[in-house]
């Protein structure tokens, strides 16, 4: 969904057609940032199953301790069986990744003791729509989400947590890579969905009020940034304008190559419509694309 903002050609491309670049088998020499957000998030779900099995959880000054041996354990465990499936090419240099990788889950984990306190994780990988896997929370479902308006939703939550003190209920996104600029306020020009979606789908999962959805950068190159978005009705308004716009353009197949500043240099289907789409777009008539500048 976050495509449509971006472009809606690419949108389609993707969402519709589900046109993807061609695989070419390569020796892994390293890390590339999908890998080790892959290697990270599933080391993030496997250690928060045993931790709470373990009874450390919540993270607190007085568990973290055996929570950071715990950590090694599956890190270790985890990255045999990556290593077994991408049998990388340099066993040093994929060594060094591990361990760089180590530092960022330390770091991370020592970071929610300083500011996630009061903060009892309920779920963790909690899907609706995809299929049930061992990788998923027990109370998944292989039902979507249904927000109102009818719109069906397919996703995986990576954390819910619920407040001790007040009961609030909120959703975490958790981050590898960079934090987006600018910080988003609610939906970032459509473009930053996951807090107030999965919010809503949340909502819908746990027959609860959700208060608030967030992007957790959870390592070093994130800075460990929390960005909090409050599921408040501007924020409700914000996601229901997203995906009134979107089904409107489905609904009239109008998903034209309307690219947004800078997307076309970043964007893997250049090769199909070539780099000047946002020179062009300029000099199209703006009232087809106002509802998507309206948007954005």
């Amino acid at each position: 969904l976050q495509n449509y903002a971006a472009c809606p050609y690419r949108f389609a491309l993707h969402a519709i057609h589900r046109l993807q670049p061609r695989e070419e088998p390569s020796g892994i020499e390293q890390l590339d940032p999908l890998t080790r957000g892959e290697l990270f998030h599933r080391v993030q779900f496997v250690l928060l199953g045993e931790l709470r099995s373990q009874k450390l959880l919540p993270l607190s000054p007085q568990t973290i301790a055996a929570a950071l041996g715990v950590a090694d354990e599956v890190l270790d465990r985890t990255a045999s069986q990556f290593a077994e499936q991408l049998a990388p090419a340099i066993e040093r240099v994929w060594k060094n990744d591990i361990e760089d990788l180590r530092t960022d889950l330390r770091a991370w984990m020592q970071d929610v003791v300083i500011h996630s306190t009061g903060w009892m994780p309920a779920h963790f990988e909690l899907s609706f729509g995809l299929d049930i896997n061992d990788a998923r929370d027990s109370a998944s479902t292989a039902t979507e989400a249904v927000l109102d308006g009818g719109y069906r939703v397919r996703g995986s939550i990576d954390l819910i947590e619920r407040n001790a003190q007040s009961g609030a209920i909120r959703v975490t996104d958790h981050k590898t890579g960079q934090v987006p600029s600018p910080l988003p306020r609610y939906v970032g020009g459509g473009a930053v969905l996951q807090p107030v979606l999965y919010a809503a789908a949340a909502e819908k999962l746990l027959d609860a009020r959700v208060t608030s959805g967030r992007l957790y950068h959870c390592t070093r190159k994130g800075k460990f940034q929390d960005i909090t978005i409050p599921f408040d009705q501007t924020a409700r308004l914000r996601l229901e304008q997203i995906l009134e716009t979107v089904d409107d353009a489905v609904t009239h197949g109008f998903l034209p190559a309307a690219p947004g500043r800078d997307q076309c240099s970043r964007c893997d289907y250049r090769i199909v419509c070539g780099p000047y789409e946002e020179i062009r777009v300029n000099k199209k008539p703006k009232e087809p694309l106002s509802a998507l500048a309206a948007l954005r």
